[in-house]
């Protein structure tokens, strides 16, 4: 055999081992934990983990990390270890290690999405535990499910009845609590359940 045939074999044999232990390597840490770790510390300088009911101990981030982490799941994003700036080229956390920490790949979405969340967040508190916030609407029903009502990111809302009949539609400030209705009406209180309630009055 000629010295440049063996070469090409042993590099070849060499290339085809390499790949092999590249694709066990990759085999063996695709499900390999979320690197999401809290980054607060107690006093002796070790991490301090989160309470159970997901917050955290920071100034800037959510008050509850696990709702936080949530929404961006169910709004899609591919966020955790995500490297782009819109969050996708990630994965989700799906409740998994670094569930209700505020690490890293947590801080980094809450940098993006913290002005959209805490819109959406403040009608969803204003609402109460009647209501929904999934993806980019909050959603609520009311008088005994005779109707509902969505609040959108885009700051519209829009008011249904059971079976879906559109009753009245306008658009949302103050977490809610300003309701504009676009036939004409603006509804200014403590509560938008009163405004709500007087919009389809």
């Amino acid at each position: 055999m000629e010295k440049k045939t063996k070469i090409l074999l042993i590099s070849a044999s060499l290339l085809a081992i390499g790949g092999a232990i590249g694709f066990y390597i990759w085999w063996k840490n695709k499900n390999k934990p979320s690197t999401d770790v809290p980054l607060a510390t107690d006093e002796s300088g070790t991490s301090a983990p989160p309470t159970s009911s997901g917050t955290t101990p920071t100034a800037d981030g959510p008050s509850n990390v696990k709702d936080f982490q949530d929404w961006l799941d169910r709004k899609g994003l591919k966020w955790v270890g995500a490297t782009n700036s819109d969050l996708t080229n990630g994965k989700k956390l799906g409740q998994g290690s670094g569930y209700g920490n505020y690490g890293p790949s947590t801080q980094k979405a809450w940098a993006i999405y913290k002005g959209e969340y805490q819109k959406l967040s403040e009608v969803k508190n204003n609402l109460g535990k009647a209501s929904v916030l999934d993806k980019n609407i909050v959603y609520a029903y009311f008088n005994n499910d005779a109707y509902y009502v969505v609040f959108y990111e885009n700051n519209r809302f829009a008011i249904f009845a059971k079976g879906g009949k559109l009753l009245k539609k306008g658009s949302w400030s103050n977490g809610g609590k300003t309701l504009v209705v676009d036939a004409g009406g603006t509804f200014t209180s403590g509560s938008v359940w009163a405004n709500v309630s007087n919009a389809i009055k």
